[in-house]
């Protein structure tokens, strides 16, 4: 009410009024209530260590020093770590100019590799031998009608028996003195491998020893005379040939 007996008349305002203290008071006691713990925030990297391991004032500072000691130890990894050349011999990098190729075309580079190799393979598959000339070559032995798997066991049981017929025959074989009775072992006390050396040797010596006693041997005038040689047997020995002739 005014002096003079007027009314006051207060205008609505389009303000809204301010909370007051007991909702703020709810709202901050719901929003602790759902507050995470302190192991979810571990759990999600939020906070690296526990409070009653280490104060939170020091929190900062173990964590700048555990980046320290990591950021130290990957200095060390890398310093240590492998070249392009040796990623290269280990089949890890496909290219040694690495460092000249860009490294979102190394997968691209990578690909086209594996596809030449691929064409490559085909092409060696459509010219590849068939079963029947890699018989004739002797690089896949066993019978043709036998299962592949079988195929070694074959090829095994073949030179079982090859084995056991070589192992009979050498049981046979004669002796090294029957061998040199027999004159087919001329030089027993000589290595195999110079025996037809030491054999053409001995040969040619005796030509060359029977053509010198034949080059100088007596005529046959002069074996009649000595009565080495009988005059009417090389007589008829002359006529017979002679006519033979």
């Amino acid at each position: 009410m005014m002096e003079g007996g007027g009314t006051l008349h207060t205008e609505p305002s389009d303000k809204t009024e301010a909370p007051s203290f007991t909702e703020a008071g709810k709202e901050v006691e719901k929003k602790l209530v759902s507050r995470p713990t302190e192991d979810d925030l571990i759990d999600r990297n939020v906070i690296k260590l526990k409070s009653e391991e280490v104060a939170p004032a020091l929190h900062a500072a173990v964590t700048f020093l555990e980046k320290e000691n990591v950021s130290h130890q990957l200095e060390m990894e890398l310093k240590d770590r492998a070249t392009s050349e040796e990623l290269y011999n280990r089949n890890v990098l496909k290219t040694k100019e690495v460092n000249q190729i860009d490294p979102s075309l190394q997968a691209t580079m990578v690909a086209l590799e594996r596809e030449r190799t691929i064409v490559a393979v085909n092409n060696e598959l459509e010219h590849r031998h068939t079963k029947e000339e890699l018989h004739a070559m002797h690089i896949m032995q066993g019978e043709e009608g036998l299962a592949a798997s079988l195929q070694a066991t074959g090829v095994a049981l073949e030179k079982e028996l090859t084995a056991n017929a070589l192992k009979r025959e050498l049981q046979g074989r004669p002796e090294k003195e029957d061998l040199v009775d027999k004159h087919i072992l001329v030089a027993p006390h000589v290595d195999p491998v110079l025996q037809a050396a030491v054999v053409s040797l001995e040969r040619k010596k005796l030509e060359d020893s029977l053509s010198d006693h034949l080059s100088h041997r007596a005529p046959v005038e002069t074996l009649v005379e000595r009565h080495v040689l009988n005059q009417d047997e090389y007589a008829e020995t002359r006529e017979s040939h002679t006519s033979n002739s």
